[in-house]
């Protein structure tokens, strides 16, 4: 996750670096302690200015258990998700990390930060300085650039001069920024644009597919989807090529993904079997189930083209836990697997199924349900976050 810069802080901070330029001076020579001195002093204005200007948010944020009992009382300005054990909370305005029994692991010290990933949180001072701690707050080293994006796959991009690189995780550089944009592909390669086109390469910067393509994704079951213009294909990870001739192609979900030629639309399974093939716009919703469109509504099938609902719909999200919200006229509802409504449509919002509780939204405010469609957590709460971990962020009024 990259971390925004804050431009009224850089204004600030320019203007304490010329007083303190200003202040050196006039002082003359200045021994090494007394800088240090200055600096602390200045780095501490910057920060209470910034903490004079913070506004808090009208409601605070903690955690609550599947029964929605606060297990983490709300006193947070803000709150993420729990990753690899800790979750970021700021309060009053710095951001620090706390663990899942709400004790404050690392203290509220910094301007912004990242989730922890690969055991590390790139994070950021109020010096503007951005470097990367572990999970005791220890700090490991800095980012080498003017913006860093968290650790996946044991790698993690950095930005100089307007190109990407990428650091290892010991914080060395394994590619010199020269990349207009950079992704993370399958296990020890990177999508790369250089130029205007992109391609595929190793760690070793060894092209598994040359930089000549429009764009280049991540399909799933160790395959990509390669575009240029209106055609597109589908290729190993070894940049072998699997399915040409294709104007499209979704990702795999569940073994199956949808591709798209002259002929119409056709369901294939992730070793290359065609299961259904229609004229009508199909649209993956996982759990091998699809949405086929009909004009402006459509009907879920399965992955040989059964109808699985006997209603259309106007909109769907996606199959999780068995649940999928269903858009029919101006409400949602939730449709399962085997086709049948849990409730009547009469959410005006709608949310994935997450660890068996859906969240839900009416006047009164947020709530959750659970997967049969009863409500489980009275809608009382002005804002509300999914479950992860058996967690769900909540916030109160102050």
């Amino acid at each position: 996750m990259k971390i925004v810069k804050q431009k009224r802080l850089r204004t600030m901070l320019l203007k304490q670096t010329v007083l303190f330029i200003i202040t050196l001076t006039i002082s003359g020579l200045i021994s090494c302690k007394n800088e240090a001195s200055s600096v602390t002093k200045a780095n501490s204005a910057v920060e209470a200015a910034w903490l004079e200007d913070y506004e808090k948010s009208p409601f605070v944020w903690g955690f609550v258990d599947p029964t929605g009992h606060f297990v983490i009382l709300p006193k947070y300005d803000e709150l993420r998700d729990f990753s690899e054990g800790l979750a970021a909370c700021n309060y009053g305005g710095k951001w620090g990390f706390l663990d899942t029994s709400g004790r404050d692991v690392i203290a509220q010290q910094y301007l912004t930060c990242a989730d922890f990933s690969s055991g590390r949180a790139l994070v950021q001072d109020f010096n503007q300085h951005y470097y990367y701690i572990d999970k005791t707050g220890q700090k490991l080293f800095p980012c080498p650039g003017i913006e860093c994006s968290n650790f996946c796959q044991g790698f993690a991009f950095y930005s100089s001069k307007d190109m990407w690189g990428v650091l290892d995780g010991r914080g060395k550089t394994l590619i010199e920024p020269q990349f207009m944009d950079i992704r993370h592909g399958y296990e020890g390669q990177f999508i790369v644009k250089l130029g205007q086109y992109y391609g595929l390469i190793d760690t070793h910067q060894q092209w598994i597919i040359n930089a000549k393509f429009d764009d280049i994704k991540v399909a799933n079951d160790d395959k990509y989807i390669v575009k240029s213009g209106k055609e597109a294909k589908l290729v190993d990870k070894t940049g072998k090529m699997w399915l040409k001739n294709i104007s499209h192609s979704s990702v795999f979900l569940d073994d199956f993904c949808i591709v798209q030629n002259k002929k119409g639309f056709h369901i294939i399974t992730s070793e290359g079997e065609e299961k259904y093939t229609t004229t009508n716009k199909l649209t993956p919703l996982g759990a091998q189930r699809f949405a086929e469109w009909e004009g402006s509504k459509a009907f879920i099938i399965n992955s040989e083209g059964r109808r699985q609902t006997k209603m259309s719909y106007d909109g769907f999200l996606m199959f999780s836990e068995g649940r999928v919200g269903a858009l029919r006229g101006d409400y949602w509802t939730y449709v399962s697997l085997d086709g049948k409504e849990i409730l009547e449509p009469i959410l005006p919002l709608a949310w994935d199924c997450k660890e068996g509780r859906i969240r839900y939204v009416t006047q009164n405010g947020y709530g959750f349900m659970d997967a049969d469609g009863r409500p489980i957590i009275e809608a009382q709460y002005p804002e509300a976050r999914d479950f992860s971990g058996s967690l769900a962020r909540m916030a109160i009024f102050r």
